[in-house]
C-alpha cells in the first residue's frame, strides 16, 4: 500500500493527536517540580488496579528482561495513574516450583486483577488459571502457537507468535509481501520484538529510560513486560475501572488501540487475541563490522498508521498477515 507524501504528513499528524494528551501527562510528571505538586495535592485513590508478577527462578537472562521492563513500566503507570486520582500496584511473587500456588497467593492475598509471568515454563498454567479466576493474563514470554490456540478469552499476548517471527524472516517476494530477509551472504539476520537503538515515534524516550534506570539497553523481552503494563493501566483508566471484566471488554473492542512507540495504533487480534505490531530484523554483516542494521516488518516507510477507517483496516489487515501461519488459531 502506497501514501502520498502529502498524505503521510496528514495521516502522521492524525496518529500523533490522538495519543498527544496522555503522553503529554506522562511527560509532565515525569518533570521533578509537577512531580511534586501534584504529591502535595493528590486526591484520595478512586481505582486501583493490582498486577502480580510471577519472577523466575535462577538466571534465566529472558525473564529478567521482562521484569526489568515490567518494573519501569508500574513505575510510570502509578505516576500516571495518580493523575487521575488512581494508583497501580505491582505485588511480586517467585514462581518457585509451584507457580499456581505463587499465583493463588497473588489472588487470594493481594487480589491481583492482572497476572503476568516472566518465564516461558509457566505461561500456559498461569494462562488456564486467569481463565478459571477471571482475572487478566498478559503473554509475554511465549511465543508458541498452542498457546493461542487454546483459545482462552482472558489471556492476551504481546510476545509476537512463532508464526510471526517466521514471517517476518522471509525473504521479499514472497505471499505476505515483506522485505526483510533470512540472511545475507556474509551475515545473519535476526528477528526481534524491538531493539535499543530504535528512535522514531517516541521509542528513543523509552529507551533512554530504560537505560538511565538498568544501564543497559532495552531489548523485546523487556519492551514486552513495559507494554502489558501499558496496556493493562491504560484499559483500567480509559474503562475507568479495574474490575477485569470491564476491562477485558474493552480490551474486546476492535476500536481500542494503544501506543506502543511502534509507530503504529496498536490493537489486539480478537481471533487469538495476539498483539498487532511490526517486528524489526537485526542485520549483521561480517564484511561491514560496527552497529548493525535494524529494518521494520512491515516497512512503516511505505505505510503509515491512517486517519480513517479504509487506512486504519488496510494496516490491520497488513498486520494481520505478519501473524498469519498454517498453524494460526481461529478462536471467536
Amino acid at each position: 500500500m502506497k501514501i502520498s507524501s502529502r498524505r503521510k504528513k496528514k495521516i502522521s499528524s492524525a496518529y500523533a493527536s490522538r495519543h498527544f494528551w496522555l503522553n503529554l501527562v506522562v511527560a509532565l510528571f515525569f518533570s521533578p517540580v509537577v512531580g511534586v505538586a501534584v504529591a502535595q495535592n493528590q486526591p484520595a485513590v478512586a481505582n486501583v488496579l493490582r498486577i502480580g508478577l510471577l519472577t523466575a527462578v535462577g538466571a534465566n537472562p529472558y525473564s529478567a528482561s521482562v521484569e526489568r521492563g515490567v518494573r519501569l513500566g508500574a513505575g510510570e503507570a502509578r505516576q500516571t495513574a495518580n493523575l487521575f486520582g488512581n494508583d497501580v500496584q505491582l505485588y511480586e511473587e517467585t514462581a518457585g516450583n509451584d507457580a499456581l500456588a505463587s499465583a493463588e497467593l497473588l489472588s487470594s492475598r493481594r487480589k491481583v486483577q492482572v497476572l503476568i509471568g516472566s518465564s516461558p515454563t509457566d505461561v500456559d498454567a498461569l494462562s488456564k488459571f486467569a481463565e478459571q479466576h477471571h482475572i487478566l493474563f498478559f503473554n509475554v514470554a511465549s511465543r508458541a502457537n498452542s498457546l493461542r490456540a487454546a483459545c482462552r478469552r482472558y489471556t492476551f499476548h504481546v510476545e509476537g507468535s512463532e508464526g510471526m517471527y517466521a514471517n517476518a524472516a522471509l525473504p521479499g517476494g514472497t505471499s505476505t509481501g515483506f522485505s526483510a530477509r533470512t540472511s545475507s551472504r556474509d551475515g545473519k539476520d535476526s528477528v526481534v520484538l524491538w531493539g535499543s537503538t530504535l528512535e522514531r515515534y517516541g521509542a528513543v524516550q523509552i529507551n533512554d529510560r530504560y537505560r538511565a534506570k538498568y544501564a543497559m539497553g532495552m531489548d523485546g523481552a523487556a519492551w514486552a513486560g513495559w507494554a502489558a503494563i501499558k496496556i493493562a493501566s491504560e484499559a483500567a483508566l480509559r474503562a475507568r475501572s479495574s474490575e477485569p471484566a470491564r476491562m477485558l471488554a474493552f480490551l474486546e473492542n476492535p476500536g481500542t488501540t494503544f501506543d506502543g512507540h511502534k509507530g503504529w495504533p496498536l490493537s489486539s487480534r480478537i481471533v487469538e487475541n495476539q498483539l498487532r505490531q511490526p517486528m524489526y530484523v537485526i542485520s549483521r554483516s561480517a564484511s561491514k563490522p560496527g552497529e548493525p542494521s535494524l529494518r521494520e516488518v512491515p516497512d512503516l516507510r511505505a505505510s503509515s498508521p491512517g486517519a480513517g477507517r479504509d487506512e486504519s483496516a488496510q494496516l490491520n489487515q497488513a498486520l494481520d498477515r505478519l501473524i498469519a501461519s498454517p498453524t494460526a488459531p481461529r478462536c471467536r
